[in-house]
């Protein structure tokens, strides 16, 4: 605009609100792309007037936000909205405008229009909304609502803005039974088509029933057979459509037509048409002067085809099912219309089912296939289900705009008596709207204070696809992609302030807006402004944050959220030093204040979030944002802590709650939320310092929310249905929904590496809960969740923690089952973590992997109720009575590799053995003896029994009284390698094995004659040489031996404590065998711990007892020889009671006898105070005796 000065000048002729008096020229130049212009002007008069000092116009500015001619139906409520602008030349401290509200009747019945007293209660005519619930203003009716804004001291200065609204007449809804579309009839007997079913949309204006309606059917008959087409059937033409010969559609204005069979012919296609109208002589007195306004009619048609047929045919109806709704009984019973439209990105849900003439169900089986023109969308990439399952669901996207699709289902019979059936189902894909903008004024402004002016301007869609709807939004500044709604409006423009923008951007802030049809078809549009920051930073900024947040408590609930938004934007746009925190557990000292006060804000964003939508029913798009409210809450990490994250847990199963009332995609919702949880997982791992030996309250409230969400995904599924996936960085969950009471198991499987995790539940799963079962409960989710091993919420697991959990349809809480599972589950646990390692050598235990349970009483892992199946280094099957927590936790395994087994090597170092295949007959193993006793004789319990002139341990010597001993002597009874000569033999010295022994007379020669007289001096000299020393012998040795059993006695009590008494030997169990051996073979090596399942004594070294306890040592040598009680019993200082045999200690006690003589060695191995003495049969144990000489046998 170009302004020559005005003719009052020298007053400025231009000023804020208008402009002076006098005549101006308006000047227009066009300037194109090669540099060429056009010019027009205008002349313009102003004529003095208005209220200002300068003649400018000081009225406010009032307009209504929206269209100014709406049409909306009598079902819809009707919002309004208006706006007042005080005069810019008006006094700076009035800044207010009252609105207040009126409404007239243009045309149509208005005596049935109530007053907006009657309408809105209570109506606030001051307010600046104007909000009529639905099913107030009657069909047929215009109106015009005014919105007056006055500013205080300008009176009488106003201003008024109108919109017109007219509310416009549905026709009535014809709906049509008896047949189904598409479907087959019998020839013979024909068909009979309804409409009893058809009511008035508009019965609460026109109290009209179906008994109202004036109805005209027609018919149209087509040859579809095609038996004259050529071989590709693409290049057949149409068939022409011709109507129907006389007499073949009778009662053709009645409620119901019936097709004739003698008139039908096999083959042909016939299509049935009603038109339904309501009977102006039936009209209310009060609409008859607007009949034409309430007479047009409704249309609905049925395709069927002739056929010749037996028996009764099966009729076979296909109905369009809410694809958002699968959960709910209802789905498929709302009977949306079997052709129309569809968008690209929703899923598609069709239901077919099959019934005789009676109505009645008939049973068999289905197939359905695609009689699309352009494509095939019956691939396994664009289905949810079977091409054999009555419910047919399509994936999202799986439809090309502006195509149509049609879809045959054919029905058999499983009675081959009944004859099969056949349907089909048509309908397009929606274009979503097309060639529109999104505005932005101004392009840049102050946070929170400028009014910004969104637009989303030259939309179109095709006329049956409106009205349209405009979600507008904001983008995240730190790049994450999440969109906080703004507001969806009904409108294309909305005046709202928007945060602060990136200021490491140049303040920028991209706003969008997403355009939806009637159908829900959309597309989106962004544009960017530059939002520079009001606030600043530090206490005063969230202060303000924190009054703003509370000022739009009471509103609107679409307001209040939207309002949320704002807050939650501005607070994460805030700067400062403590502003780009990345972890909520290092918090720099001098950023503790300001950090405290920012989560003490989200936990109020968080807390009125609860507050505001608790028991409210809420639509998709405030469920939209309540989403957007949570991913902005977790957006700053270093600004969370536990209870904030506890509430957002809240705040999640608050919002899926809210969902299963409203019709939302729960596949979409979970996909969001499931997000949301896998950011709150991220920052708890983060404030628990990776410290996770216990589940804490927090992630404990996280794991439940997992499964909120993990129902949540199966919201909008039916039975049977494919388990729905969830993949976030922290965790993968699968859900499937099952019908309970037809349950045959089933397996849900998550791929992952090194192996994939997965569950197979029983058959009879259901018949384990614990309690019955309401009846209104008829299915149930599965659910299997694999966390990410770096995000495991438990300590100690080798691969990814596992959660298996079953529960009632639409509940986040399991059932109870019995406490063990008569058919466990069967599952597969990954393990990442590598326990490979060499088996101990003399054990044979190694490390292994087991699956565990997590006990979350005793916070623990466990194996209770755990069975191993089998395992390698990726993986390991198990079966478990239970559900729980479970992962793969390192164990030992015996020498047999089995997960905690007890099997060890023995000291022949086979598996489980008992040391009897290295053992002689001793007992005693590896000594290089063996049971054969060297041929010489046969093995006892623990002792060789040698043949005649054996002799020795292993009857290896050899020795004869004739020939060892040379008939003068007898063998040692024990070690046979000497002989006891007789009375004048000697052996002579350094006579040694074999002999030959006692070959030396030592005695005088003897005659045989003695001389006269001698005979009796002689047998005086035997009777005093022989016999009294005999008898002087045999009484001294009887003193001796009654001494030598006295002091024997005596020191075989000394000798008992050398030996411990267990009070009560036990067998360890498998948890806690671990006992600490050494081989007292390889002294100096370590120790090493050996699983092993016997009982043990323990033995004194030379070192004598420690402080009371047993001290052990591998110092003690091996062998017959050793001179150790110790040593004579085992290699090792820790010996099985079995090994200790009777016999063994029988050939020791002697020797022992001999070296436990001096009271000096009974001392040093007396037990000290305190231990037991040995028991009773200790003296049986030791009782026996060695050989002669002190030789205890080799």
């Amino acid at each position: 605009l170009d302004f020559p000065p005005p003719p009052t000048a020298p007053l400025p002729y231009l000023i804020l609100g208008g402009a002076v008096e006098g005549s101006y020229t308006m000047r227009l130049r066009l300037t194109n792309w090669a540099g060429a212009v056009a010019e027009v002007t205008q002349p313009v008069l102003k004529q003095r007037g208005g209220y200002g000092k300068m003649g400018e116009d000081g009225r406010p500015k009032v307009y209504i936000d929206g269209l100014t001619n709406r049409v909306i139906t009598s079902d819809m409520p009707l919002k309004l909205l208006a706006v007042g602008v005080p005069a810019s030349c008006a006094d700076p401290l009035i800044t207010q405008v009252v609105i207040s509200w009126s409404m007239e009747c243009i045309s149509g019945p208005c005596s049935l229009v109530p007053s907006l007293g009657e309408a809105v209660a209570p109506l606030r005519t001051d307010s600046v909304r104007l909000n009529l619930p639905e099913d107030v203003l009657p069909a047929g009716v215009a109106l015009r609502f005014f919105a007056r804004g006055d500013q205080d001291g300008f009176l009488p200065a106003f201003s008024e803005a109108e919109v017109n609204v007219t509310v416009a007449v549905k026709p009535p809804a014809a709906i049509l039974s008896g047949v189904s579309s598409f479907g087959p009839i019998s020839r013979s007997a024909g068909a009979t088509v309804e409409s009893h079913l058809s009511l008035d949309p508009e019965y609460g204006t026109t109290n009209m029933t179906q008994a109202s309606f004036e109805r005209m059917w027609t018919c149209t008959q087509q040859d579809l057979s095609r038996s004259s087409c050529p071989p590709v059937p693409l290049l057949c033409p149409e068939a022409p459509s011709l109507p129907c010969p006389p007499g073949l559609l009778s009662g053709v204005t009645s409620a119901s037509a019936h097709l004739n069979g003698t008139y039908l012919v096999s083959g042909m296609t016939y299509t049935v048409s009603l038109s339904l109208s309501r009977a102006a002589s039936e009209l209310r007195d009060v609409l008859l002067p607007f009949a034409s306004l309430y007479t047009p009619p409704g249309h609905a048609q049925v395709t069927v085809t002739a056929f010749d047929l037996d028996k009764q045919p099966t009729l076979v109806r296909v109905r369009r099912c809410n694809a958002l709704a699968l959960g709910r009984d209802d789905a498929c019973e709302q009977r949306p219309p079997l052709s129309g439209r569809i968008t690209a990105g929703e899923s598609l849900a069709v239901y077919a089912d099959a019934v005789d003439v009676n109505g009645k169900d008939v049973m068999g089986s289905f197939l359905w296939t695609d009689g699309s023109v352009v494509a095939n969308h019956l691939i396994d990439s664009n289905l949810q289900t079977s091409l054999q399952s009555q419910l047919l669901v399509f994936n999202p996207s799986a439809f090309v705009p502006g195509h149509r699709s049609r879809f045959h289902v054919h029905f058999t019979p499983f009675d081959p008596n009944v004859p099969s059936g056949y349907a089909e189902i048509e309908f397009s894909t929606s274009v979503p709207p097309l060639g529109g903008s999104m505005a932005l004024s101004p392009r840049s402004g102050i946070s929170l204070t400028t009014t910004f002016v969104l637009e989303a301007e030259g939309w179109t869609v095709p006329v049956d696809a409106l009205p349209l709807s405009y979600r507008f939004f904001t983008l995240d500044i730190a790049g994450s992609g999440v969109k906080s709604t703004l507001r969806t409006v009904a409108s294309l423009t909305l005046k709202t302030t928007l945060p602060a923008g990136n200021k490491e951007d140049s303040d920028r802030l991209d706003v969008g807006v997403a355009v939806s049809d009637a159908y829900g078809a959309s597309s989106e549009r962004v544009t960017s402004a530059n939002v520079q920051d009001s606030l600043g930073s530090g206490a005063a900024a969230l202060e303000q944050l924190r009054l703003l947040l509370l000022s739009g408590v009471d509103g609107d609930l679409g307001e209040h959220l939207a309002n949320v938004i704002s807050v939650m934007s501005s607070l994460n746009a805030l700067g400062g030093s403590c502003a780009q925190l990345a972890s909520p557990a290092s918090i720099p000292e001098e950023c503790q204040g300001d950090v405290s006060d920012r989560r003490a804000l989200r936990k109020l964003v968080l807390e009125t979030l609860l507050t505001a939508t608790s028991g409210v029913a809420i639509s998709p798009a405030l469920i939209d944002m309540q989403v957007s409210i949570l991913q902005s809450v977790g957006s700053r990490p270093a600004e969370m802590d536990d209870s904030i994250i506890g509430l957002s847990a809240s705040v999640i199963t608050s919002t899926v709650g809210s969902a299963r009332q409203a019709t939302v995609d729960g596949s979409t919702l979970a996909s969001s939320l499931g997000g949301v949880v896998d950011n709150l997982l991220s920052v708890n791992q983060q404030l628990s310092g990776g410290r996770r030996r216990a589940v804490s309250a927090t992630t404990s409230q996280l794991i439940k929310a997992i499964s909120t969400v993990s129902s949540a995904s199966v919201m909008s599924v039916a039975d049977g249905m494919p388990a729905q996936s969830l993949v976030t960085s922290s965790y993968k969950a699968l859900t499937q929904r099952v019908a309970i009471s037809t349950y045959t198991g089933s397996s849900l499987t998550i791929s992952g590496s090194p192996a994939p995790t997965s569950v197979t539940f029983p058959s009879d799963l259901f018949r384990q809960v614990a309690t019955t079962i309401p009846a209104a409960t008829i299915s149930a989710e599965v659910m299997l969740v694999a966390f990410n091993y770096s995000s495991n919420p438990i300590a100690g697991a080798l691969g990814p923690v596992t959660i298996i959990e079953v529960r009632p349809f639409g509940s986040s809480t399991p059932f109870t089952f019995n406490s063990a599972l008569q058919t466990p589950l069967q599952m597969q646990l990954a393990t990442v973590v590598s326990v490979a390692g060499p088996a101990d050598p003399t054990s044979g235990v190694r490390p292994s992997r087991f699956g565990m349970f997590y006990d979350e009483s005793a916070g623990v892992w466990s194996t209770a109720g755990m069975s191993f199946v089998s395992g390698d280094e990726k993986h390991v099957k198990m079966v478990s009575t239970h559900m729980s927590y479970f992962a793969s936790v390192s164990v030992s395994a015996g020498c047999d590799n089995v997960p905690l087994s007890s099997r060890v090597l023995d000291h022949c170092l086979v598996c489980g053995g008992d040391n009897g295949t290295c053992s002689g007959c001793d007992g005693i193993p590896n000594t290089g003896r063996n049971k054969g006793c060297s041929g010489h004789g046969q093995c006892g319990v623990s002792t060789c029994s040698c043949l005649f002139n054996w002799y020795g341990i292993m009857c290896d010597v050899f020795c004869s009284d004739q020939t060892t001993c040379s008939g003068h002597g007898r063998c040692n009874a024990g070690s046979g390698a000497a002989c006891l000569c007789d009375q004048d033999w000697t052996s002579g010295d350094g006579v040694g094995y074999p002999g030959p022994f006692c070959a030396r007379s030592s005695a005088a020669p003897v005659r045989t004659t003695p001389r006269p007289g001698e005979e009796k001096k002689v047998q005086g000299q035997e009777l005093l040489i022989i016999v009294l020393p005999c008898v002087a012998g045999v009484l001294l040795c009887a003193c001796g031996v009654w001494f030598f059993l006295r002091v024997q006695k005596k020191k075989l009590r000394h000798t008992r404590k050398t030996v411990i008494e267990f009070t009560a030997p036990k067998t360890l169990g498998e948890e806690e065998a671990v006992l600490a051996i050494q081989d007292g073979k390889k002294s100096g090596k370590g120790a090493s711990t050996v699983v092993k399942k016997v009982d043990y004594v323990a033995v004194a070294d030379e070192a004598g007892w420690d402080d009371g306890q047993p001290t052990f040592t591998a110092a003690l040598s091996f062998g017959p020889t050793s001179g150790q009680l110790a040593s004579a019993i085992a290699s090792n200082t820790r010996t099985n009671i079995g090994q200790m045999s009777v016999e063994r200690i029988d050939r020791r006690t002697k020797v022992m006898s001999s070296q436990i003589g001096s009271r000096k060695t009974v001392k040093k191995y007396s037990q000290p105070r305190g231990l037991a003495s040995l028991a009773d049969d200790g003296g049986d144990l030791l009782r026996g005796g060695a050989g002669e000489n002190g030789d205890d046998g080799g």
